[in-house]
């Protein structure tokens, strides 16, 4: 099998600027999760306004820094896609698939495939084979959207 040789630098990195970006992210996620739940002790205890004041004040902070790390991870995905693509887009897709290891498995997701053979479609069209119809169900697992509720 033949080899591709991609310069994958360029990825490489922006994977790992990705990971520090969703590790701040998380970050931040759980600073406004700690001044909010302040916030809400606060405001239980009837403390005064000189005392959630402050604390208001952090969150929006917080807040505001956590949409900010919401942004800069969105571009690092875009960027990560983009780089990637890339990569596909400049090789033939019958190099990369008879570059394949033989040795290391690939996910060939569930699907159910259904074949059917029908007749042609003229009348007197008795030397014309029959027509093979396939019709492919994509498991749920091939679906591309998320849903965070429970199902």
């Amino acid at each position: 099998m033949a080899r591709i040789d991609l310069d994958l630098s360029g990825l490489v990195a922006a994977r790992t600027s990705l990971q520090d970006a969703v590790a701040a992210q998380r970050a931040a996620e759980r600073a406004v999760a700690s001044l909010q739940a302040e916030l809400d002790a606060s405001l239980r205890n009837g403390d005064s306004p000189n005392v959630w004041g402050p604390i208001r004040e952090r969150l929006a902070e917080a807040t505001a820094g956590r949409a900010s790390l919401v942004a800069r991870r969105r571009e690092l995905d875009a960027r990560v896609d983009a780089l990637a693509d890339g990569l596909v887009r400049q090789r033939d897709p019958s190099l990369m698939v008879g570059s394949l290891d033989g040795h290391r498995p690939i996910a060939l997701l569930p699907m159910r495939i259904e074949t059917r053979y029908v007749p042609p479609v003229q009348p007197n069209a008795q030397t014309l084979p029959d027509r093979l119809r396939i019709r492919v169900y994509p498991d749920d697992l091939n679906t591309i959207e998320h849903e965070p509720a429970l199902t």
